[in-house]
């Protein structure tokens, strides 16, 4: 078992490797000038519906754009994807900060 003072290293070491990735996890999901690559939904007719605020909505997009650099970070940190994506997850609204 971990003591508390060894949990906490762990936790700023992973944080440290996780904030290296920033601009990796930026230039998924943006633009250099900050733009959202993804504008909106194209329909089978051809019909355009731009991006609502809606959380689910956008929760969607960032997985399905950050998923592969989560994947890359947690190989390249030897930690692994369930781990990782168990801590990102429970630290959303915080990752959502610094990227945004």
């Amino acid at each position: 078992m971990v003591n508390s003072g060894e949990k906490l290293r762990l936790k700023e070491k992973f944080r440290n490797q996780l904030l290296k990735y920033v601009d990796k996890f930026n230039a998924a999901v943006s633009t250099e000038d900050g733009d959202w690559i993804v504008k909106g939904f194209i329909d089978i007719a051809k019909n355009i519906y731009t991006i609502s605020v809606d959380t689910k909505v956008v929760s969607k997009i960032m997985e399905l754009l950050l998923f592969p650099k989560i994947c890359q970070f947690a190989e390249e940190n030897n930690s692994g994807i369930e781990k990782v994506r168990r801590i990102l997850h429970s630290h959303i609204v915080s990752i959502q900060g610094i990227l945004f």
